[in-house]
């Protein structure tokens, strides 16, 4: 069995996601998108709201800076900074302007957002899943560096 250090585990990982994002993200015919199902909208609203149980046990998230595996446990505790992080910049709560979706199957959605808080716009997408609970992010895709764009408004 090949050795493999967390180091070089990370930068396989990272570019996959790179790819994972041009063929998802940036391949997708734009012809292939709709509005967000009230029910997605829902969950949406739902997670701007700070509920980590939006998110699956364990699930990806990634941005301009990187990629790292996340528990929901570590999400959670986790969200008071982020709030926190947002107040100091003056940002309020961010509300859901816009939510477009493609059905990848019978479980799995792809849905791009828009978020807007003042003069703040952020993207994201998010790969969900339909469990019998209801729908949980597996991939939180953060189109933005977030820490930047908020140390920007200082």
């Amino acid at each position: 069995m090949t050795h493999v250090s967390p180091g070089q585990l990370q930068k396989s990982f990272e570019y996959d996601m790179v790819a994972i994002r041009r063929v998802i993200v940036d391949g997708m015919p734009t012809d292939s998108w709709s509005a967000a199902d009230p029910d997605v909208v829902a969950f949406l609203h739902h997670l701007s709201e700070g509920a980590a149980d939006a998110f699956a046990p364990t699930f990806l998230s990634t941005d301009p800076a990187g990629a790292t595996v996340v528990t929901r446990e570590a999400l959670a505790a986790a969200l008071p900074a982020r709030a926190q992080l947002f107040a100091r910049a003056g940002v309020g709560p961010l509300r859901l302007d816009e939510a477009r979706q493609i059905v990848l199957d019978d479980r799995h959605l792809l849905v791009a957002t828009s978020w807007q808080a003042s003069s703040l716009r952020l993207d994201a997408t998010y790969l969900l899943r339909r469990e019998p609970a209801g729908l949980q992010v597996l991939v939180y895709l953060n189109h933005h560096d977030v820490r930047a764009l908020l140390a920007d408004r200082r």
